[in-house]
């Protein structure tokens, strides 16, 4: 999955949940920071640990 197709699904998707006054070109470049520094939106389960989603929460 590209990070265009990333943006374009889940993370929109997410966004789309909150409030405007919480979403911005800032918030979705976070998102794409940890997912990439996490698991590189390759893995969804934490080799090795308990997490789980790309985003590794605990």
């Amino acid at each position: 999955m590209t990070l265009n197709q990333i943006r374009r699904g889940p993370i929109a998707a997410a966004l789309s949940l909150l409030p405007d006054r919480m979403t911005s070109p800032e918030a979705e470049l976070q998102m794409l920071a940890i997912g990439l520094q996490e698991s590189r939106f390759e893995h969804r389960h934490q080799i090795g640990g308990p997490a789980h989603g790309w985003f590794w929460c605990e």
